[in-house]
C-alpha cells in the first residue's frame, strides 16, 4: 500500500483536491497525510523588528493558520482511511518530513507560490522514490 500526502500552500483552497487525489491511487493508499505550508512571507518582513514589529508571533500565527487548512480539508475523506495533519513552515521543512518519513506520492494541490519553492519541489521528485503529482481539482 503506498503512503501519499496532499500538499497546499494555506492560501490555496485544496478541497477539491482531496478528491482528485483519492481518485488518482485508485484506493492503494493506506494512510493519506495532508499538509498545509505557509507561503513566503513578504520580502520586507525580516526587518519588521527595525519598525518594533515582532517576527515570531506572524509566523506562528501563520503556522497555527496552516494547521486549520489542513485539518479542514478531510471532511469527505472516508473513515476506513487513516489520515494525518501537518503544517509545515516552509517547503523545504515539509520535503525534509517527506524524506524522513519515506511517503510514495506527493500530490500538489496547486503549484507552490515561489519560484525558489517549485524548484526545491521538482529536485526532490528527482532525487528518489517520491512520485509528485499536479492536482487538477
Amino acid at each position: 500500500m503506498l503512503r501519499g500526502m496532499l500538499v497546499t500552500e494555506s492560501e490555496h483552497d485544496a478541497t477539491g483536491a482531496v478528491r482528485v487525489m483519492l481518485d488518482r491511487l485508485d484506493g492503494r493508499c493506506s494512510k493519506l497525510t495532508v499538509a498545509a505550508v505557509v507561503p513566503r512571507g513578504h520580502p520586507l518582513l525580516p526587518w519588521a523588528p527595525l519598525a518594533g514589529v515582532p517576527v515570531e508571533p506572524v509566523r506562528e500565527e501563520r503556522l497555527v493558520g496552516a494547521g486549520q487548512a489542513a485539518c479542514g480539508l478531510v471532511r469527505d475523506v472516508s473513515a476506513e482511511l487513516s489520515v494525518d495533519h501537518r503544517a509545515a513552515g516552509s517547503w523545504k521543512h515539509l520535503l525534509r518530513i517527506v524524506a524522513d518519513e519515506r511517503y510514495d506520492v506527493m500530490v500538489l494541490a496547486a503549484r507552490p507560490s515561489s519560484w525558489r519553492d517549485r524548484r526545491l519541489v521538482r529536485k526532490a521528485s528527482r532525487s528518489g522514490d517520491l512520485r509528485v503529482l499536479l492536482s487538477s481539482g
